[in-house]
């Protein structure tokens, strides 16, 4: 997806002792960017989104052009 031009988020819902590590390596292969759930707050994974997409006509706030998750 990342050569075709498309930005994408991968939240990783894995948890346990029982990772298989999937999401990381979707991540990986779509270019995406990793977020493991436990690093998941609203503002952060908005940020995420708003850093890949850029921001919209109607968001007044300041683009922030540092990485978050």
């Amino acid at each position: 997806m990342n050569e075709s031009g498309v930005d994408s988020v991968v939240v990783d819902c894995e948890t346990g002792r029982m990772r298989l590590g999937l999401a990381a390596r979707l991540a990986e292969h779509l270019g995406a960017e990793h977020v493991p759930l436990g690093e998941v707050r609203a503002d952060a994974l908005a940020g995420a989104v708003r850093q890949r997409t850029g921001p919209t006509e109607n968001d007044t706030r300041p683009h922030d052009t540092r990485r978050s998750a």
